[in-house]
């Protein structure tokens, strides 16, 4: 008897074994997918550039402020929206978020004017004086591209970085605008009614 009782306590012993480690074998490989999936998971994402989308906002409250403000006191809505983007708008959004690009829709169902506003880059200037030289590089400025023309039905596009933009023109006056910004490898764009 004594014989038959240790060789089930050895044969229990061999089965303990086997089930440590088929435990700990199933354990690592749970261990290992759950860090897998970790992986797959994981997203990177860059900041949204802040400011871009705030002057987007404000130039969108600011233009109503002013085409209600010249219906308000009957002056030539055309031509305080010029004042308004081209005076005020343009250097504002230099100083806030520079390189950023513009295109303005503005105008009634009669005559509809757009402007856009594009960066380029003055050059740069290089000095030499004896065995001495240095560069002196440009800044980017606002080139204004300006077309006015009657509009054959009550929708202007927009083609801008391949992206076709359509603005529904409303009775009265209307104002629209596209703003975009490149960063990068990425594209932000932002408008009034994007």
């Amino acid at each position: 008897m004594e014989k038959r009782g240790k060789f089930l306590e050895g044969n229990l012993l061999e089965k303990n074994r086997k089930a440590q480690f088929y435990l700990i074998a199933a354990i690592i490989i749970v261990m290992i997918l759950v860090g897998l999936s970790g992986l797959v998971n994981y997203i990177s994402t860059r900041k949204k550039p802040v400011r871009f989308y705030d002057l987007s906002e404000e130039l969108s409250e600011e233009g109503t402020r002013v085409v209600d403000y010249g219906i308000y006191t009957d002056i030539e809505i055309p031509k305080i929206i010029r004042n308004f983007t081209s005076e005020y708008f343009i250097y504002y959004t230099e100083e806030k978020e520079r390189g950023s690009e513009l295109v303005f829709v503005y105008g009634n169902e009669d005559n509809i004017t757009t402007s856009s506003y594009t960066t380029e880059n003055t050059g740069t200037i290089s000095v030499d004086y004896g065995p001495s030289s240095f560069t002196l590089s440009g800044k980017n400025k606002y080139v204004e591209n300006k077309t006015s023309f009657d509009p054959p039905g009550t929708q202007v596009t927009v083609k801008l970085l391949g992206t076709k933009y359509d603005f529904n023109l409303q009775e009265g006056e209307n104002f629209f605008f596209v703003l975009t910004k490149n960063k990068t490898d990425e594209t932000y764009i932002a408008g009034n009614p994007i």
